[in-house]
């Protein structure tokens, strides 16, 4: 698989990575062979970039620095933050001390620390660019 920008995708690729919406919901999943509509929605929705599969990558994989499903309830949780926000701007100040949202936020990043925890690759990736460059570290690390 390898990842290449929206504006070189042509109809028949496949899709390596499944595809999600803000909230976690699966827009199109891996293994799908894309159509046209289906490249103009994804413009439509600012997607930037994808993983495909094809000939001169199939034995390459990608291995996600974190889950896909904690990835989906992190996105969920922003998500749905971000519609109270909307909905009520007075309750910002409240969202992170909100019992039932600020348990959820607690959840999930506890989850994203303990995989990046357990993960050998990520953490050595953060060394070295730590190590190389303090600015790229910094902005990586609070991404």
């Amino acid at each position: 698989m390898r990842i290449i920008p929206l504006q070189q995708c042509v109809p028949g690729n496949i899709v390596a990575k499944s595809i999600y919406t803000d909230n976690g919901t699966t827009l199109i999943g891996a293994g799908v062979v894309l159509t046209e509509k289906m490249l103009s929605r994804l413009k439509q929705l600012n997607v930037t970039v994808l993983y495909i599969d094809d000939e001169w990558t199939k034995d390459i994989l990608v291995e996600d620095i974190v889950s896909e499903q904690t990835r989906r309830e992190a996105m969920g949780v922003i998500n749905e933050s971000f519609r109270a926000v909307k909905e009520d701007p007075q309750k910002l100040p409240y969202l992170f001390t909100n019992h039932q949202m600020g348990r959820k936020f607690r959840q999930v990043m506890g989850t994203i620390v303990d995989e990046l925890k357990y993960n050998s690759q990520a953490m050595n990736l953060l060394g070295t660019t730590c190590a190389v460059d303090s600015y790229i570290f910094s902005h990586s690390f609070n991404v």
